[in-house]
């Protein structure tokens, strides 16, 4: 997923960097798995947590001066198509 938004990119060279279109930020973090297998990575992942107020604030001032935000934000997820169960089941595993 995060190849659709910061091609060519690796998550060692740009975690942490916010990237802001469209009223939208998308901001590439480490995997919690990647800190349980290498806990000297925790400091890092928490400063990327730590700059998460900061890039809403940066978001909140872009929206603030006057940038419009994408057509589908804020929009309810659309309804379920008509062929959907009124009580879907869940499958089993075996």
């Amino acid at each position: 997923s995060m190849g659709r938004y910061f091609p060519g990119g690796k998550i060692t060279q740009i975690h942490g960097q916010a990237k802001i279109e469209n009223g939208r930020a998308y901001y590439p973090l480490f995997h919690p798995a990647a800190i349980l297998r290498n806990p000297t990575m925790e400091p890092v992942m928490e400063a990327d947590f730590k700059r998460i107020p900061e890039i809403l604030e940066q978001i909140r001032t872009i929206r603030n001066q006057g940038a419009k935000p994408p057509p589908d934000a804020g929009q309810d997820a659309p309804p379920p198509a008509n062929d959907t169960p009124a009580n879907p089941t869940q499958l089993s595993l075996f």
